[in-house]
């Protein structure tokens, strides 16, 4: 039997791989069965060997972790005796939250898992404190203020605005309030030039 028991499934752009060892023909079987129907587009190429020495549960496992695996657009899960590893990146930083939270529940009794999921592009969340802390240093340095009698933005404002539009993305729980004035009603600024 071997020791440690390994199977690993890899997914690129065009292909998902099947490596490893899996304890019999069937078994192989249920394995490319749950992987078919999830990747249709993708080449499946099954590289595995059969062997002895298989944890209890693993086809099991292999089932109920391919549809969580199918949603990443390119990684590895890991089998390694009762140790499972899902790595790669995900498309939506959601996605990537609910996989990391909802995958080691999954999976069967006495079997332990490691979630590693990142979202390229997409930097990680801050927490609120420093999201106040990061505007009010963005908006300090340079206060919009609009000529009086008008509403136009000057081109001046526009670094400002990139800067806190990417705080914003950064810190979906801040609220930003923008608060402003108007001209006294009856003064000359008041009055709509022509």
């Amino acid at each position: 039997p071997l020791s440690p028991y390994r199977v690993a499934l890899r997914r690129d752009a065009d292909s998902v791989t099947l490596t490893g060892h899996l304890p019999d023909a069937a078994s192989r079987e249920r394995v490319l069965a749950a992987l078919r129907p999830r990747f249709v587009r993708e080449r499946v190429v099954d590289r595995t060997r059969l062997a002895e020495g298989a944890p209890p549960n693993l086809v099991a496992l292999l089932e109920t972790a391919i549809p969580q695996f199918a949603t990443l657009a390119s990684g590895e899960l890991a089998v390694a005796d009762r140790e499972v590893t899902l790595s790669g990146d995900s498309l939506y930083p959601e996605s990537g939250r609910r996989l990391r939270a909802a995958f080691p529940a999954t999976l069967p009794a006495a079997w332990r898992a490691s979630v590693r999921i990142s979202t390229p592009g997409v930097p990680e969340r801050r927490d609120g404190e420093t999201c106040r802390r990061d505007l009010a240093a963005a908006t300090r340095a340079h206060p919009l203020r609009f000529s009086p009698g008008s509403s136009a933005l000057s081109p001046d404002f526009y670094p400002v605005l990139d800067a806190v539009a990417a705080l914003a993305k950064l810190c979906p729980d801040l609220k930003i309030e923008v608060a402003a004035h108007l001209d006294p009603p009856g003064s000359q600024l008041a009055k709509p030039q022509t």
